[in-house]
């Protein structure tokens, strides 16, 4: 993103200071624009004089001064990369459908049902596509996480069990058969659990015993990730969601940050008890989804 330039306004409409040149037409577009912002209250306002341009409104309202600063910007080189990402997600979506295909055709030559590897495989795959497609929504109106949809619990926490390390890690996944079904997306839904679930691995870098349980509620289901780790300091608890906080060698410190506001996003929230020695658990409650929606919500993928 370039800036073009910037404008002071008077509340009336009326340029005081400009460091941009503009056409008769933009300016008049400008002036009603930052009359109304101002009188509507508004604490921003934008609006496109074409192309790639914007320009932003910002009113001020403080005893020194009352006005509005616009500034003009060119999202030419956002826009560019948008286009770039789309693109690459575009061509890694069809390398991940050549190897789901050949994936596949293993699956179809084994004794059934096959080898449990390829159904993981394959799922890990699904698991992929989904981020991908994630990816190739950035920056557009689709990328706020989707949470009017509905997905059962129970099948991706056991794909997820699978997918930890039998030799090293005893899972104990607590889950009724009547599976709950939560408001949120499946690919969110699978983002915050194998973020818990890393979590406690690494936790417990030995292996040991990661306990799941599932509890449904009335308005709400309630699953605790547990591991015997060595737990958290007092004094780390309330740190551990901040983005880049991290008391491993190696890491980015985003994976708590990225599950808290993925379990918020949907109205949902997440909490941690820690007992040094002991290990932690952390419990999430998601909003659950009645029935009647469940049906609404296949009725309009079918």
């Amino acid at each position: 993103m370039s800036c073009r330039g910037v404008w002071i306004l008077h509340p009336s409409g009326d340029i005081i200071a400009a460091g941009v040149q503009a056409d008769g037409q933009i300016l008049e577009r400008l002036a009603q624009e930052a009359r109304e912002a101002f009188l509507n209250g508004k604490a921003y306002a934008e609006f496109s004089p074409g192309g790639h341009q914007w320009i932003r409104l910002y009113p001020m309202r403080s005893n020194s001064f009352q006005g509005i600063v616009a500034v003009w910007d060119d999202n030419r080189g956002e826009d560019e990369l948008r286009l770039e990402i789309t693109s690459m997600a575009h061509d890694i979506n069809n390398v991940l459908a050549v190897a789901a295909g050949h994936l596949e055709l293993l699956q179809a030559q084994s004794e059934d049902p096959g080898p449990a590897s390829l159904g993981e495989a394959l799922w890990m795959l699904d698991r992929a596509v989904d981020l991908v497609k994630r990816l190739g929504r950035i920056g557009t109106q689709d990328e706020q996480p989707r949470v009017g949809v509905a997905t059962p619990v129970r099948e991706p926490l056991e794909h997820l069990c699978a997918w930890l390390s039998p030799s090293r890690y005893r899972i104990e996944l607590e889950c009724d058969e009547s599976t709950p079904t939560v408001r949120l997306d499946r690919a969110d839904f699978i983002e915050i659990f194998q973020n818990l679930l890393k979590n406690a691995c690494e936790a417990m870098p030995d292996g040991g015993v990661i306990a799941i349980q599932v509890r449904a509620y009335q308005d709400h289901v309630s699953i605790i990730v547990r591991d015997r780790g060595p737990g958290i300091r007092s004094e780390q608890i309330d740190a551990i969601f901040a983005p880049h906080f991290t008391t491993k060698h190696h890491g980015q410190g985003l994976g708590l940050y990225r599950t808290r506001q993925l379990v918020e996003a949907c109205g949902g929230r997440i909490q941690v008890v820690s007992t040094p020695g002991l290990g932690s658990s952390f419990m999430v409650t998601l909003p659950s989804l009645p029935d009647s929606d469940i049906m609404k919500d296949s009725r309009t993928i079918g």
